[in-house]
């Protein structure tokens, strides 16, 4: 029997032995690797969700699930109060508000882990997409009860597929009119630990190496799961027969084979913004060729039947600028799906099927207390799915910094003229080459410990890596980039291709540009990046992070509505040079409310 990874066969108190190892991969000496709090990481996950959205608002708190209430708006643990959006905002309050019967389940949370009741239930720091309550018994027992917005993704699939990808929750149900609470929840253990977000800056070099090595660790035995197809991971009692899902046999320590399937993505690329409500081929996909071209697909159809496009990455359609057209993208995405198929990984390793971390931040990691380098738990696997290996990995988000990448062959140093910095140049200097000295070992562990992941890290700086991605973001942006990037290709097609011992192409490219076309494409994309300029001035004017939704603090909230204005009459004084430009600018501005 295939195994799926050594963590999903781990029970508590179990480690197991070693797992075959996928082509590519390579087994390396190093401290002992504990494999059960690996398992542990991805069964009792979602223990709290990263408190980016939290801001300390009122936490509700319930007295006695069976008995009476104190202390508690009810309301309040339906509907998200971490914060305020200065936009839309009753469609974003909408996304993120659930009823459920809140004794009931205080009752199923009591009831999985055999206590008699429950004393306390109090809502914990809120993520974009769950709300999470720390469940306390009477015995003094702890359990977490997890309950998903609507914004989180396909009713039950989501939940379903995120039980099976943790695999070692107490209890849970993904069907809510089949639960007395009426709601999809899930009841976990409380993650052991504390976050690596509150030790990480103070962590020495070494210390940090050892938790990447951890990492690393950890991603090889997801590269090395054997998957039989792109999509999501379930049980497969979970699917419904008239679900399309393709069986994965997996054996655990014991010998005993679970049954697992790959069934519909929970991709949430399918789901946001909209689509969720699309008839789209969601897979599974057995083949690379099928995943690529529902990705494109999916855009397509989106553009075609979508009237509001999510937040773009520039300020477009004012006088003068980029202005995106459903046209240009079906045209963009055309192009692309003529040679989708051409622009792949020649490395056929890196084409598998696997599960990945999409955002392995500090808080989402928690550690030992007393033993900082030794990782306890993962959190955050809600809409994990199976994708290309090319497709998903990706440098942790613990290793993100401000400044230059290291350069690829060269070992981080301090400037040249570090001697005559000031003191605190000199530390900004240091602390730069820090963060660029992990970041290459994180791509050096990788490759020395998987080959096939860490040559997949290095070839997403390639032109057939930058195609295929874009390609699956056009319907939010990006169509001029990708028709520069289809024009690079056609260029370099003997080298996509491969020729013969005449020289000329073993395939003929299907695309071809006139100059006509290749200047509009220079002239749009210019305008492109104009934008996407001037949305950075606004968001550096703001003071805000690149990518804000809007989304902010309950006390800081008139203080940011009078700001925002401030800086949209500043915008305005500064781009529209007549009366009629000032009005075509006020309707390109972003951040406000639109018609539905």
């Amino acid at each position: 029997m295939p195994y799926l990874a050594s963590f999903f066969a781990v029970r508590a108190g179990n480690i197991l032995s070693p797992a075959p190892v996928a082509d590519g991969c390579v087994r390396r000496s190093m401290a002992p690797f504990d494999l059960r709090m690996f398992a542990k990481s991805l069964s009792t996950a979602f223990l709290i969700e990263p408190d980016i959205f939290y801001y300390g608002s009122d936490l509700g708190r319930l007295n006695g699930y069976a008995g009476s209430k104190s202390n508690c708006n009810e309301e309040d643990f339906f509907r998200y109060s971490a914060g305020r959006w200065l936009w839309g905002e009753k469609e974003q309050f909408a996304a993120r508000y659930v009823e459920f019967d809140i004794q009931a389940l205080c009752s199923v949370a009591a009831k999985s882990i055999g206590s008699a009741s429950c004393s306390t239930i109090t809502k914990m720091p809120e993520g974009n997409f769950n709300k999470s309550f720390l469940v306390t018994m009477t015995d003094g027992r702890e359990v977490v009860a997890k309950v998903p917005n609507p914004n989180a993704g396909r009713p039950h699939f989501s939940t379903a597929s995120e039980v099976a990808t943790m695999d070692y929750v107490y209890t849970w149900s993904s069907r809510a009119n089949e639960t007395s609470v009426g709601a999809e929840h899930i009841i976990m253990e409380k993650a052991p630990g504390i976050q690596l977000s509150k030790l990480w800056d103070e962590l020495q070099g070494n210390k940090k190496y050892g938790i990447i090595q951890q990492l690393v660790g950890f991603e090889k035995a997801l590269a090395t799961a054997k998957l039989p197809a792109y999509g999501s991971l379930y049980y497969s009692d979970d699917l419904l027969e008239s679900t399309s899902a393709i069986a994965l046999p997996v054996m655990d320590v014991n010998g005993s084979t679970k049954s697992f399937s790959i069934g519909p993505t929970n991709n949430r690329k399918y789901f946001d913004d909209g689509r969720g409500t699309l008839e789209l081929d969601r897979g599974p996909w057995r083949s690379l060729e099928q995943y690529v071209t529902a990705n494109a697909q999916r855009e397509k159809i989106s553009i075609a039947r979508i009237n509001r496009t999510p937040q773009r990455q520039g300020l477009f359609d004012g006088p003068g600028q980029y202005r995106p057209s459903r046209t240009t993208k079906d045209k963009v995405l055309d192009d692309y799906q003529k040679i989708s198929a051409h622009v792949l990984p020649r490395d056929s390793s890196t084409h598998s099927p696997v599960l990945w971390h999409p955002d392995l931040h500090t808080s989402n990691i928690f550690v030992d207390p007393l033993e900082p380098t030794r990782i306890t738990c993962i959190i955050d696997w809600q809409a994990v799915h199976a994708a290309p290996l090319f497709m998903q990995v990706r440098q942790p988000a613990l290793l993100d910094y401000d400044g230059p990448l290291p350069e690829a062959l060269a070992s981080p140093s301090l400037p040249d003229n570090y001697d005559t910095l000031s003191p605190q140049d000199q530390l900004q200097a240091r602390k730069l080459r820090a963060a660029q000295s992990l970041y290459k070992l994180y791509e050096v562990e990788l490759l020395e410990q998987c080959k096939s992941a860490g040559r997949a890290l290095k070839n997403r700086n390639t032109l057939i890596y930058r195609i295929t991605a874009l390609a699956g973001s056009i319907f939010t942006d990006g169509e001029p980039v990708l028709l520069g990037y289809l024009m690079k290709a056609v260029e370099d097609w003997k080298t996509i291709a491969g020729v013969d011992e005449n020289g000329q192409p073993l395939l003929s490219c299907p695309l071809s540009y006139s100059e006509h076309e290749k200047q509009e494409q220079k002239e749009a994309e210019k305008k492109w990046n104009l934008g996407v300029v001037l949305m950075d001035n606004v968001y550096e004017d703001l003071g805000v992070y690149n990518g804000w939704n809007g989304l902010v603090n309950h006390a800081d909230y008139e203080t940011m509505l009078i700001t925002l204005q401030e800086c949209k009459e500043h915008f305005l004084h500064h781009m529209a040079r007549t009366a009629e430009e000032r009005e075509e600018w006020m309707k390109a501005w972003p951040f406000q409310d639109r018609e539905p």
